[in-house]
């Protein structure tokens, strides 16, 4: 299921967007619902309880503004791609940085969006599950949704959404060798982490739900390269 959230005090320009959504998804086979919301305090008080993928804002939006609201999405556990819309376009470099897919002027927002969202969701969806054992039987995860694994006290875990599951599997290089998904990196003999959920990288210490993992020195060029790389790839399009 792809949750996707729109948040705009012109009620007018939600069912604009929601109405594009709909007609651009009218061939696909993947669930997904849309949450729309007319104040920032709303949205944000269903923000963790859906686990948003996709986050419209419009810049311009009652006390709180898009821009200011991008940045609190940034703390959360399950960080989405949003996508911004606005009218003028001497806001988007406000908004630069925080996460952001792409801006779409509202002009041109029936040209642009389908084309946006076609992109967008192939991320979502390509490679997007990792089928591991657990305690509780097979387990059929979305990549998108793991943090991190961990190996501990001769058992692996994985932090799942917000959840801490144990796996039955031998090693971490055999979760690691079943993963198809690019932005996973191998940190070290003890974590495999989903570059989506790293916080920051900086002075040989990534930080991913504020949880310190160290890169052993051999690596760090290394891994700064792919996650330079991940980030380059991710913004491109913005």
């Amino acid at each position: 299921m792809i949750h996707i959230g729109i948040c705009d005090d012109n009620k007018y320009d939600i069912n604009k967007i929601h109405n594009i959504i709909t007609i651009s998804f009218m061939d696909k086979t993947f669930e997904y619902q849309i949450h729309e919301y007319t104040f920032s305090q709303s949205f944000l008080d269903e923000f963790e309880q859906y686990v948003f993928d996709i986050v419209f804002l419009d810049i311009e939006i009652d006390e709180q503004d898009g821009i200011s609201l991008s940045k609190k999405l940034q703390e959360s556990q399950n960080v989405p791609y949003i996508i911004f819309i606005t009218s003028h376009s001497s806001f988007m470099k406000d908004a630069f940085g925080y996460n952001v897919y792409k801006y779409i002027l509202k002009d041109e927002i029936e040209v642009l969006l389908p084309k946006t969202l076609d992109s967008l969701i192939n991320k979502l969806t390509q490679n997007t599950q990792l089928i591991l054992p657990s305690e509780e039987g097979q387990l059929s995860l979305l990549y998108k949704d793991i943090h991190y694994i961990e190996y501990e006290d001769r058992k692996i875990f994985m932090k799942h959404k917000n959840q801490y599951i144990q796996l039955y599997i031998s090693s971490l290089k055999k979760v690691f060798d079943s993963i198809d998904n690019s932005a996973f990196i191998y940190i070290n003999n003890r974590y495999i982490v989903n570059m989506h959920y790293i916080q920051s990288m900086k002075e040989g210490i990534i930080i991913i739900d504020n949880l310190e993992i160290e890169i052993p020195k051999g690596k760090r060029k290394d891994v700064y390269q792919m996650y330079q790389k991940f980030t380059l790839e991710k913004y491109k399009h913005v």
